[in-house]
């Protein structure tokens, strides 16, 4: 990393992992809650989603969902919502209204007659 990055949430052990490296990078961080820290998971987010699309094979493409997956997971926990609770509303929305499997695209709804 140079002095060029920018802030970004990232998994709980890279500021050990960098530091043991031996390579003497200096590291500045810092621990965010509440609000801000609901603008990083989102950012986040963002970023493992854009990483999934430019993934170039299966293996990649494994890693980048199990980041996303990670990602929605401890979200989902700093809103008090529990992985459980989330697959229970994805069963339930399934059934009701199905998944995205089908590649449905709505392009719009006309008024009847």
């Amino acid at each position: 990393m140079d002095e060029k990055t920018k802030p970004k949430l990232v998994r709980n052990l890279i500021p050990q992992i960098i530091s043991n490296n031996g390579q003497g990078e200096v590291l500045i961080i810092r621990k965010i809650t509440g609000h801000l820290l609901q603008v990083y998971f989102y950012g986040k987010y963002v970023e493992e989603g854009s990483e999934i699309w430019n993934a170039n094979t299966r293996e990649k493409k494994l890693a980048e969902f199990a980041d996303t997956a990670q990602v929605l997971r401890d979200w989902s926990l700093s809103n008090d919502i529990t992985p459980e609770e989330v697959e229970v509303y994805r069963v339930r929305k399934e059934k009701e209204r199905g998944g995205f499997s089908q590649g449905i695209i709505l392009d719009s709804v006309q008024k009847g007659p």
